[in-house]
């Protein structure tokens, strides 16, 4: 389906990507105590804020992949944060049940 809008947009095909899906935590709107305390230190180290639904899982699987030496040295990397910030706060409670919010 991706490729189709991809192809229907810009009228090529790409066969450069792929969709991971390894770092769901679980489905939507699930996280660990390692993914809040891995998005509290991101946000600290890169001074943005990630969402709890989606982007964070996403920045995650690539700092992962990266350790893993899964990509080569000098590759580019393309991220899009698509927002969903606003779900934050709907998140808070189960949030702190795993860290306190600060």
């Amino acid at each position: 389906m991706i490729s189709d809008l991809v192809l229907d947009y810009s009228g090529r095909e790409f066969d450069n990507w792929y969709i991971n899906t390894d770092y769901h935590f679980g489905g939507f709107a699930k996280f660990t105590k390692e993914l809040v305390e891995f998005t509290k230190e991101f946000e600290k180290l890169n001074g943005f804020e990630l969402d709890y639904i989606y982007t964070n899982k996403m920045m995650f699987g690539i700092a992962e992949l990266i350790k893993s030496g899964y990509f080569k040295s000098g590759e580019t990397i393309v991220a899009i944060h698509s927002g969903g910030l606003q779900g934050n706060i709907g998140m808070i409670g189960k949030i702190e049940k795993f860290s306190p919010v600060s």
